[in-house]
């Protein structure tokens, strides 16, 4: 193959790994290098791509969406993912330095941030060096500037262009329970063991409990209901999904990542899991996307048990 006629695209190297995760890899890669392919056609025109590979579950996102696109493409290793690579380059003294330069910065320019945040794509010949978004919402609370000033643009490309949806008001939208999937088969062959860096995965760590007779109550009360395995689902399925939804609920999850699909002031009720003690991250994303937003507590439980009256209470005062 001619170099000349392909474009590489390479995961940030200064950020580390841990794009077998979902959310991480959707904000972390997917919509960067998707936000770049429809803003900046022109750089990918008559060109093949050359994407990072992260591990199969995630490339298998990218691949779905590509080959709908009709866009040539291949995946190879470009950069080491780990999460120990993730930690020991958090903790490193250079990068200590650059987390407070990059915190003074956004203090005092804000959105005009350039110098020591990476929100920025970076060019190099026939290579793009992908930002890391993820973890600039996790740092900042927001979006990118260029991502949050035409988030409303590129959201209706992907939704209405690439997948040729139908416009749905928020009024006809149902309610989505999540069901956190099973691990897939993929994670114990030999192609699948980068698949996630934590103990456990989908179901098997955590789930939102009783669903099957939270979803036959809310549908006895009268409400659009669905449950839904988003997990086992592909990246333009979880999208649809996800857009004709106006409520969404389950356990703090990946899956929540999604929301980035619904409408504004759609409404999210996430269970809290005693097997988290970090902020939840969700809580930004959010905020974000103007999704109104309500945490349910945990109350000890790993895997807590839905509670209908609990949600349709706080539905009623949202």
């Amino acid at each position: 193959m001619n170099l000349l006629t392909a474009i590489h695209l390479k995961a940030d190297p200064a950020r580390g790994g841990d794009l077998g995760n979902y959310w991480h890899y959707l904000f972390g890669f997917f919509i960067p290098f998707s936000y770049l392919l429809w803003k900046r056609p022109e750089l990918f025109a008559g060109k093949k791509l050359i994407l990072d590979s992260c591990n199969p579950l995630t490339d298998a996102l990218a691949k779905e969406y590509l080959n709908h696109l009709g866009v040539e493409h291949e995946f190879e290793e470009l950069t080491e993912k780990t999460i120990g690579m993730t930690r020991k380059e958090w903790k490193s003294i250079r990068r200590k330095i650059w987390r407070r330069l990059s915190y003074a910065e956004r203090r005092f320019r804000g959105d005009n941030a350039s110098w020591f945040t990476y929100h920025h794509f970076k060019f190099k010949k026939n290579l793009i060096i992908i930002p890391r978004w993820d973890k600039y919402l996790e740092e900042f609370g927001n979006f990118p500037p260029s991502l949050k000033k035409e988030l409303n643009s590129y959201r209706k490309f992907i939704i209405f262009k690439v997948l040729g949806l139908n416009p749905i008001p928020i009024e006809n939208k149902s309610w989505l329970i999540i069901k956190r999937a099973a691990p897939p088969e993929i994670i114990s062959s030999e192609a699948g063991k980068k698949a996630r860096w934590f103990p456990g995965y989908g179901s098997e760590r955590r789930e939102l409990k009783g669903i099957e007779e939270g979803v036959k109550e809310l549908k006895s009360a009268g409400y659009l209901v669905k449950a839904r395995p988003t997990g086992d689902l592909g990246l333009l399925q979880q999208i649809t999904e996800f857009y004709s939804s106006k409520v969404l609920v389950g356990v703090r999850g990946a899956e929540f990542a999604n929301m980035i699909w619904m409408d504004p002031e759609s409404k999210v009720y996430l269970w809290m899991s005693s097997s988290f003690q970090n902020e939840p991250i969700q809580r930004k994303l959010a905020s974000a996307c103007q999704i109104r937003y309500h945490e349910i507590p945990h109350e000890g439980q790993v895997s807590p048990v839905m509670d209908v009256a609990k949600l349709l209470e706080i539905n009623s005062s949202t």
